[in-house]
Parts: structure tokens; sequence; C-alpha cells
């Protein structure tokens, strides 16, 4: 898998920008949490809410985000169901041998390979949101709105 392209307004900030490879029509998407969706498992619901306040703190979601959002929410609750899962009934299980007479072979719950594929993929879920300490300095949520003297903008003027 390659490398993701580096937002624009990285690339302005960084000084890597060039003009002639810009999208002007490039869409500029106002802050904000997406709606939750109605179908979500308490679990789903418990990560959703969980995620949303984070992602509203460092203002990098946007409504037209909740496909990804749902995705993120949804592998956290199935990681953490394997999890308890695979805690309670062990990674591997045993079962009788046909090949040995009396015998038997341990086997690793299927459920712990389901495990390690859905963790992988919420990295990239959390990596797409910058929400991992290697990926969090490439986010650029701008500056907090809420910051500093409000009469700023009048001042200004």
């Amino acid at each position: 898998m390659s490398r993701p392209r580096k937002p624009t307004h990285l690339k302005l900030v960084t000084g890597t920008l060039r003009k002639t490879r810009a999208n002007p029509d490039e869409p500029k998407l106002p802050h904000g949490l997406p709606p939750r969706p109605r179908d979500l498992s308490p679990s789903e619901r418990a990560a959703w809410d969980r995620f949303g306040a984070t992602l509203t703190k460092m203002r990098v979601c946007t409504p037209e985000d909740f496909a990804a959002l749902e995705l993120l929410a949804c592998t956290y609750a199935e990681v953490q169901d394997l999890t308890a899962y695979l805690r309670k009934n062990g990674w591997t299980y045993q079962t009788v041998s046909t090949e040995v007479p009396g015998g038997f072979m341990v086997r690793p719950h299927p459920e712990a390979a389901l495990l390690r594929a859905a963790r992988r993929f919420l990295l990239v879920m959390l990596g797409r949101f910058g929400l991992t300490p290697s990926d969090r300095p490439g986010v650029n949520a701008g500056p907090d709105p809420h910051s500093g003297d409000p009469d700023d903008e009048f001042k200004s003027k």
C-alpha cells in the first residue's frame, strides 16, 4: 500500500506546495461531527461517542466523514469484542487428531486471525484521523476559533 497523498494545507505550511500541481477546486469542508447512525450496537455507539469527542476537540472531522468514522467505530468495537472472546476462551483449542490414535492437536481459534486483521485495519483508520502518535504531527486542524480575544476579529477590520 502506497503512502497517502499529503493534504494541500500541509504542503502550504511546509513550503512544498507547487501552484501548478495544486487543485484550485479542492473542497473545503466545515468542521463538525456527523450524526450517529441509528443501527450501531451499544459497543459501536460507545466507540462513536468516544472518537467523536476526540475528533471534535481536534477539529479534524467533518459531517461528510460519516462513513470513515462509522468504519473506525465499528472496527474498534470489533477489536474489543474479539479481544474479550479470546480472553474468555483462550487463543487456542484442542481437537482430536485422526493421524495419531488418542492424540490431539492444539489449534488457534479462528477469532485470533480475525482479531489480527481487525487490529491492522484499526491502525490504518486511526492513522487516517491522526489518532496515533506518529500520524498526529501530520494533522493540521487550523487555529482554534475559540482561543484568544473574541474582539480580535473586529480589531483587525
